[in-house]
């Protein structure tokens, strides 16, 4: 299990797997969106449809599995300058 972990400046490559990292990153800063990923909540620009838009022209899924919780707690966050626009 290999997880990529990318920063403002620089990508890193870890022997570890998505869960065992999400148990140790703040939960209130950091959700996972898909089996695959998982994304830092302020670096989220907008979301539409099954995509999340990122700081910087990113884009990752939203996966099926982990939609409506995700929305729930989007929605629930307030971010100055960020649209939390939700199509």
């Amino acid at each position: 299990n290999y997880v990529e972990l990318h920063t403002k400046y620089k990508k890193y490559t870890i022997l570890s797997s998505l869960t065992s990292i999400m148990e140790k990153l703040p939960k209130k800063e950091f959700y996972r969106v898909h089996k695959s990923f998982a994304i830092g909540m302020k670096k989220i620009l907008h979301i539409r449809l099954d995509t999340i838009h990122l700081e910087g022209g990113g884009t990752i899924p939203l996966g099926r599995s982990y939609s409506k919780e995700f929305h729930e707690i989007f929605r629930k966050m307030s971010f100055n300058g960020t649209s939390t626009d939700v199509s």
